[in-house]
Parts: C-alpha cells; sequence; structure tokens
C-alpha cells in the first residue's frame, strides 16, 4: 500500500483580525488624534473657502485646512461625528489655502492603513513619519520564505502561514519504504520546526535472496521467483544443448548445467552446458545394440559389428571378420561343397529350381543334374524319344524331350488308305511313315489315321513284302 499523505489546513495570518469599516473609522480617528498629523479623507468639493470642512467639530478657516475637531460638516468620520463629512475640498481648492504635510514626525502607524493589499507579517508592520513629514517604507519587508521553526509565520507575505515549510506543528506521516509489500513495513516521521524528523519503526528492503520464499526487496514477488535475476533455482540442474525428435533413442541425451548463485545469492543463472550427445550422420557399426543416428532403429545398414568374426563358406569351415559393418572375405575354408538338384519323379534329371549345397555327398532324392523340364513327370526329360497323346503330369504341355518345343509325331497328309508304294524285284516297297487324311491335329486332337506298314509275304523261293495299309478314325495325335 501507498504511504499515507497528511494535509495540513491554511492557517491565516494569526495578526489580522476581523475589524467592521466603523471600528477602522474609530481607530483611524484615533491615530489622527495620536499623532496630530493633518489626514484628508473627506471627497474634496468643487467649492472654496468656508466649503472646505474639517475633520472635527467645526469647519477650518478659508484656506487654512481641515483641522482635528469634535466632528462636522464636510470631515471625516472623529469622535464626535456620526457620518462622514460631504464637504471638504483639498487645501488648495478653498480660496488662498495651503498644502498639508502628510504627517507629523515621530508619528507611526500600521502599514496595512497604506497598503490595504498587504498580508501576513508584512500587515503588521508600521510606518514612520519622516522628517519631511512624508510615510517611510513598511518596517516590515516580505522575505523569500516563512521561518519554519516559527508556528504561524508569513514572512513572505503571501497569506498562508508556514506556507513553504515541509510541515507545521507536532503533524505526522508514514515514512521508509514505498509500500509495505513483503517484509517492509511504514515508520512514522513527526514535524519537528516545520520540518520533518527522522524515519523511526521502518523496516525498509533488504537485498534479494533467491533462495527464500520471502519478498525481502519488497517488489510483491517472492525473492525465489524465477526471472530475469533468478534465473533458476540455486543447487539444481537443467537440461541444455537439447536434440528435440532424437533425446531418449540410441545415444542422444540431452546436457546438464548446473544453477549456480550469485554473490549473496541475489542473483542466479546457470553454468556450463556438459554431456550433451547428438545424432551421428549414420551407424559406427562398432557394438551390439548402439543406434548412433538415433532413429530408434539398432545398427541399420550394418551386415554386422566391427570385429565380430563368423563361420563362413558353404560347408562352414572358414572364418570372416567384420571390418566397416560388413563381413570380409571367407579365410580358411576346405574343398568348396557339391551342389546337388532335387530328382522328384525319379527320371535321373534335377530340377534347376530345388539346389542345394552339402559337403557330405549326394543327399537323398538329389542328383547332380539340373536339366528336368518338369520334374512331376518321369516322361519328360531330356533327350525323350517317345511321344505322348496327354499333356505333361504337374507341368501341362507337351514338351515331354525338353527342347521349349511341342513337336507332333506326323504331320504327313495321305489318302485315306493309300500308302505310297512301289515294286521292286522282290515285290512293293511302301512309305511306313503314314498320314492323315485330311489336316494335320494339334497334340492330341484326333483324325484319320493311315498307317503304312510292310509285311512279308510268300513269293516263291524266296520271300516278299507287300505294303499293309491299316485306316484308323479319330486316332489321336502324339508329340513330345
Amino acid at each position: 500500500m501507498s504511504p499515507a499523505q497528511t494535509t495540513r489546513p491554511e492557517n491565516p495570518n494569526p495578526n489580522a483580525r476581523a475589524r467592521t469599516p466603523w471600528a477602522r473609522r474609530s481607530v483611524l480617528a484615533t491615530l489622527i488624534a495620536t499623532c496630530g498629523c493633518n489626514l484628508i479623507l473627506g471627497n474634496p468639493s468643487p467649492g472654496g473657502g468656508q466649503s472646505g470642512g474639517a475633520a472635527g467639530d467645526h469647519a477650518g478657516a478659508p484656506g487654512s485646512g481641515a483641522t482635528e475637531g469634535d466632528g462636522g460638516e464636510g470631515g471625516t468620520l472623529a469622535s464626535g461625528g456620526s457620518t462622514p463629512g460631504t464637504g471638504g475640498g483639498t487645501p488648495a481648492s478653498g480660496g488662498g489655502g495651503t498644502t498639508e504635510p502628510d504627517c507629523t514626525p515621530p508619528s507611526e502607524r500600521p502599514c496595512s492603513l497604506v497598503d490595504p493589499n498587504l498580508l501576513g507579517n508584512c500587515a503588521s508592520g508600521v510606518v514612520t513619519c519622516t522628517d519631511q513629514e512624508t510615510w517611510s517604507a513598511c518596517s516590515v519587508i516580505a522575505a523569500n520564505s516563512d521561518d519554519c521553526a516559527i508556528e504561524g509565520d508569513d514572512a513572505n507575505c503571501d497569506g498562508t502561514a508556514n506556507g513553504d515549510c515541509p510541515c507545521e506543528g507536532d503533524e505526522t506521516q508514514p515514512c521508509g519504504p514505498n509500500s509495505e509489500d513483503g517484509i517492509c513495513e511504514f515508520g512514522v516521521s513527526t514535524c519537528e520546526d516545520g520540518s520533518w524528523g527522522s524515519c523511526l519503526g521502518a523496516t525498509m528492503p533488504a537485498p534479494r535472496d533467491c533462495t527464500s520464499p520471502d519478498d525481502n526487496d519488497c517488489d510483491g514477488e517472492p525473492d525465489d521467483t524465477i526471472d530475469g535475476t533468478c534465473e533458476c533455482a540455486i543447487g539444481t540442474s537443467g537440461d541444455c544443448e537439447e536434440h528435440p525428435s532424437y533425446d531418449g533413442f540410441g545415444i542422444c541425451r540431452p546436457g546438464t548445467q548446473p544453477c549456480l548463485a550469485g554473490p549473496d545469492n541475489t542473483s542466479s543463472s546457470y553454468g556450463e552446458c556438459t554431456g550433451s550427445v547428438g545424432p551421428e550422420p549414420s551407424e559406427s557399426c562398432t557394438a551390439d545394440g548402439l543406434d548412433e543416428n538415433c532413429n530408434d532403429e539398432v545398427n541399420e545398414g550394418c551386415s554386422c559389428v566391427n570385429g565380430q568374426d563368423a563361420d563362413c563358406g558353404n560347408c562352414m569351415g572358414g572364418t570372416q571378420v567384420c571390418v566397416g559393418g560388413q563381413y570380409g572375405p571367407c579365410e580358411g575354408q576346405p574343398d568348396p561343397p557339391v551342389t546337388y538338384y532335387r530328382d522328384q519323379d525319379g527320371d535321373t534329371f534335377g530340377n534347376p529350381n530345388s539346389p542345394t549345397m552339402t559337403c557330405t555327398g549326394v543327399p537323398p532324392g538329389y542328383v547332380t543334374n539340373n536339366t528336368d523340364c518338369c520334374d512331376t513327370d518321369a516322361n519328360a526329360k531330356p533327350g525323350q524319344t517317345g511321344y505322348f497323346s496327354t499333356p505333361r503330369n504337374g507341368c501341362g504341355g507337351y514338351d515331354y524331350n525338353c527342347d521349349n518345343n511341342s513337336t507332333v509325331q506326323t504331320n504327313a497328309i495321305t489318302a485315306s488308305g493309300v500308302c505310297p508304294q512301289g515294286v521292286n524285284g522282290y515285290g512293293s516297297w511302301c512309305n511306313t511313315t503314314g498320314g492323315w487324311a485330311t489336316s494335320v491335329p494339334a497334340c492330341n486332337g484326333t483324325g484319320t489315321y493311315t498307317s503304312c506298314t510292310t509285311i512279308s509275304v510268300p513269293c516263291g523261293e524266296i520271300g516278299c513284302t507287300e505294303c499293309e495299309e491299316l485306316v484308323f478314325n479319330n486316332h489321336p495325335q502324339t508329340c513330345r
């Protein structure tokens, strides 16, 4: 909270007292009687001679001016008069009068009668009639400031007592800190001789203590508030040089920095950052389980860990060492193993798509040959000379001799029941090729087929031959 402000009322001029106009006139008459001076107070009249009345019971003689009397027409209010006179011309305006002096030495009167606008101490001063029968300057001249040691003093004559003084009397005011936040408390200062005295009983702000929950510096916040002065909690540590999206994976982790105290704990700040580890461009393949690029994948791209060795060779009789994440050449292996191929149909020809390597001889059901074109049909094999009217078992097609073609057995055209033949010295000869009556059917197709066969027949002492023609309807076409 803010210190309470004290105010003091303006003191009126202690020397000024309220007077009625009649009282002031009575005093004036008394002063005139005391000092014996001539004071022209009435309004001058344009008349002359006897019209210039005196301030008394009778009018002055023509030209002699007004003199003190008991009151009369044309004079000022005097001890015997009841109203101001209405006559009273100036001495010079009467017939042949002389100028009267302002005053008679050594008379005095208050300065306020000369200048009614004077205030304060100046109003209580006096003017003195000089030898020249004129009034002197006021005995009290306005000072630059009031005297604060004198209660009610108005030395600068501005109408306000002790106006330039910080305080007056025994008034008090709060003092000390700017507020009562935290440990701070206001004290009390008492006015002494117009000036504020010492501040007593105040609790002022103390230096800030970054370890304290109190508000020692009275700023409205606990001292241990984290801000630009107390950057961290003394004695703790914090993360630093972090690697967002990488820390916590593989080798990556943030560093740590201790919170250090400033002088007398009035401040705190972080010290040097240590221990920060960031991601590497790629895996080093140097140790099991490491993830140097911190992508949550261990040693990706590494076939092995550097320095690791393994058995090698098809018969696993050699050794190879890991260098740069890859195994080196196989060293120390015996004779290479033999590759064998499965012979499922037992035709002594192996399936090229089913190899195996072994160092211990031929496995059962395997052969060294890998030229079989259908390992589920024993009739399908290289060198097959026969023809077949049905597709290969398990493989389809009619490539029984594994030459990558399907070849029909007979593609000749022969008139039905006619075999080409001739006659030689021993009978007729016969073209045993035979042929189809119309068109050549496809593999496993049917048609009319004429078979030509040379047969032996008796022909005298020696045998003779002739052509036997056999006709087969719906005969299947065979292929290989």
